[in-house]
């Protein structure tokens, strides 16, 4: 990821967790925004998943779900074997949550060994 996009992505997650309430105006406005960055934000809405409390934790699984597809998928494999367990039930509750990969490709993942 660029640097200008990490930054972006920094900040807007920090604007999510200052509103107080992920489900205002200003709130969702910077969730769309991170959305809007595509496949940059995965990292950033991940590493977010490990400190947020339970209401942000479902918007940031809301947009990181908005972000999975075939393409990104390989990104967030990587990511998965190294999270810990509240990013690791956060990418768990999107992958349930998306309905934009093959879940062929899941389940192709999960056979190998490097995968938690």
């Amino acid at each position: 990821m660029s640097l200008f996009a990490n930054y972006r992505a920094d900040r807007l997650i920090a604007e999510v967790k200052s509103s107080g309430n992920p489900g205002s105006p200003l709130a969702q406005k910077a969730l769309e925004k991170l959305v809007a960055l595509g496949p940059s934000a995965i990292e950033p809405i991940v590493d977010a998943l490990t400190t947020a409390e339970k209401r942000e934790s479902q918007a940031y699984v809301e947009a990181l779900s908005r972000l999975i597809d075939a393409k990104t998928l390989p990104q967030l494999f990587k990511i998965m074997a190294e999270a810990n367990g509240r990013a690791m039930s956060g990418i768990a509750w999107a992958l349930s949550s998306s309905k934009n990969y093959p879940a062929s490709a899941l389940l192709d993942a999960f056979t190998k060994p490097s995968m938690p």
